[in-house]
């Protein structure tokens, strides 16, 4: 009977034990799992080229939106759409009557005022003789002085009738020119060589349009030789974009096809802010700007040779409205020194990294200077070198968690 509660006594000991034993191992197992895991690599020398990607629609170069300069009917179409015309081409005939009724109406008033201002020469031919005569009898006393100075006052009055006979000319003159310009500009001619890619008026409507400002368009034509993709960068990539800067395109409509571009323009204003309007200029309150791409010819093939002819053959050459896909090259370095772009954070408004220091088991934060992009690659200038041992992943721990001087554990491949 003593045996036996000898042996329950121990037994209920070590059940008592038990517990502690397995919160010891527990506590002693949880200080190491509360070091962070972290992966490291070494700095690797390549080229590193930065692509920002960026998408948007096929435009023309050069595109013509026709208005007239008068007024009136449309009695003539010469063109249709999409027919290719060259420069000089009849597009749109106007009513021309009352353009030919003003200039006849010109030409009419003109003979009138050059018969006045003949009548007027011989006026001041008569005056002018009368004017001497009389001066010469008046300087031999036998002309009283009243009739020299009425004989002086007609001819006077003879040359300003003659001044304004010629005004009145120069004015019919004016007045004609205008006329046939505006009978000239009655009929329309295409101003480039291109395709009419829209009319917008039809027989028997009736147009408006002034000198001064543009009036009714009337249709367009575009160059569509020349083309170009309009798309819109976000502030963060615009200021790494230069003109001339090169791009590979993709056309959604003409898979499998590669074409080169160059950046020709980049805007200084907002989109959406063109006209004075103030507000965001796109989705997200992301602030965009315009640039714009040409399209040059289409990537070179196997043998170096750039099919350029492509872009005017048919169906197969970029057209207006379609979609395309921009991978804009904004920057190249060579031998860069590159680590995973997962390895650099902020800190206190600065970018850093953290190298893994083996003898003493811990991160150490460096601060850096960046530069070119390409993928998940970074191009390290400044506070890093060759041989240096990077934390660069995971990246949620090196950005929330590691601290200077942070005991890490490196994780097993």
């Amino acid at each position: 009977m003593g045996r036996v509660k000898a042996y329950f006594t121990r037994w209920r000991r070590g059940y008592l034990l038990l517990p502690i034993a397995l919160l010891l191992l527990i506590y002693l197992s949880s200080g190491e799992a509360e070091l962070p895991e972290v992966e490291i690599s070494l700095p690797q020398v390549r080229t590193l080229v930065e692509r920002i990607p960026a998408s948007g629609k096929i435009k023309p170069v050069k595109e013509v939106r026709i208005s007239p300069d008068v007024s009136g009917e449309v009695v003539e179409i010469g063109c249709r759409e999409g027919e290719w015309v060259e420069r000089g081409t009849l597009l749109i005939k106007i009513k021309q009557d009352i353009y030919l009724s003003a200039v006849e109406r010109a030409e009419a008033l003109l003979q009138a005022a050059e018969a006045e201002r003949r009548e007027q020469e011989a006026n001041v031919e008569r005056m002018e003789g009368r004017f001497r005569r009389d001066s010469l009898l008046f300087c031999n006393q036998a002309l009283s002085q009243r009739e020299y100075e009425e004989s002086q006052w007609d001819y006077k009055i003879a040359l300003e009738q003659l001044r304004g006979a010629l005004y009145n000319i120069e004015t019919c003159r004016a007045e004609l020119k205008e006329s046939r310009e505006n009978l000239f500009k009655s009929t329309i001619y295409a101003p480039i060589s291109g395709y009419v890619t829209k009319i917008y008026v039809e027989l028997g409507e009736r147009v408006v349009g002034t000198s001064q400002m543009a009036g009714t368009i009337m249709l367009c034509i575009a160059d569509m030789g020349s083309m170009e993709v309009q798309v819109n960068l976000n502030e963060n990539d615009i200021a790494k974009v230069c003109c001339g800067d090169s791009a590979e395109i993709r056309v959604d409509a003409l898979q499998g096809r590669l074409f080169c571009g160059i950046v020709t323009s980049i805007g200084c204003t907002p989109v959406g802010e063109e006209y004075g309007y103030s507000g965001n200029s796109s989705s997200g309150g992301i602030t965009e700007y315009p640039v714009k791409v040409a399209i040059v010819g289409e990537k070179r093939d196997e043998e170096g040779q750039r099919e350029e002819n492509k872009l005017r053959r048919g169906s197969e050459r970029p057209i207006t409205g379609m979609t395309a896909s921009l991978l804009l090259m904004a920057g190249r370095s060579e031998n860069a020194l590159s680590i995973p772009l997962s390895a650099v954070t902020q800190r206190e408004g600065r970018r850093v990294i953290f190298l893994y220091d083996s003898l003493s088991g811990v991160a150490v934060e460096r601060p850096v200077l960046c530069g070119v992009q390409e993928g998940e690659l970074i191009e390290i200038t400044g506070g890093l070198s060759a041989g240096e041992r990077v934390i660069c992943a995971p990246y949620s721990t090196i950005r929330r968690e590691l601290e200077n001087m942070s005991s890490v554990l490196v994780k097993k491949e």
